[in-house]
């Protein structure tokens, strides 16, 4: 069973800047793409696939050289919302994708990088901490170890408080009540 924990970080000022920095390339890149696929689609009733916008991120690095410094599988994950939000629309299950803005209130990303996320639980200090890609250990509330195996982390701010949202898979079965 797929399950989340949400759990408060505290993140250093330079974790903040490098958080802060990895919000707005993902929020770049999928408002990039979605200029792009909007033209594409204005001149050959078209649009990129995932694929498609993924192979253009190497590209773009060099061209726009602070993209490297984001995480790159975050980046990869901001063109599968883009092509997820086109899915949708196709499939007259909502309505056409919108422009990401810079002023919302609530901003994040994901990464999808399993191996380099890890939470090492609080065993004798006040808080715990949270491997997180590109950034290093983080402190967080949390203070339990996770009893299954992880598959991504969300990085939010909420109005200046950071969040993280590790998703893992519970491998314990649930008995039947």
């Amino acid at each position: 069973m797929i399950r989340a924990l949400k759990m408060r970080i505290y993140p250093t000022a330079e974790q903040q800047e490098m958080i802060d920095n990895t919000i707005n390339c993902c929020r770049f890149i999928y408002n990039h793409m979605l200029s792009r696929n909007i033209k594409i689609y204005e001149r050959r009733r078209e649009h990129l696939s995932y694929i498609g916008m993924q192979n253009l991120l190497p590209v773009m690095k060099k061209y726009i050289p602070w993209l490297a410094e984001a995480d790159s599988q975050a980046l990869k994950y901001a063109c599968r919302q883009l092509n997820n939000a086109y899915e949708k629309f196709f499939g007259k299950q909502a309505g056409f994708p919108k422009f990401k803005n810079r002023k919302a209130g609530i901003q994040g990303y994901t990464s999808t990088n399993a191996k380099t996320i890890h939470l090492e639980p609080a065993e004798g200090r006040t808080y715990g901490r949270v491997k997180i890609p590109c950034i290093g250990w983080v402190d967080t509330s949390e203070k339990r170890e996770l009893p299954g195996r992880v598959c991504y982390i969300t990085v939010k701010r909420e109005h200046g408080i950071y969040f993280a949202s590790i998703t893992y898979d519970d491998d314990t079965e649930s008995v039947p009540g």
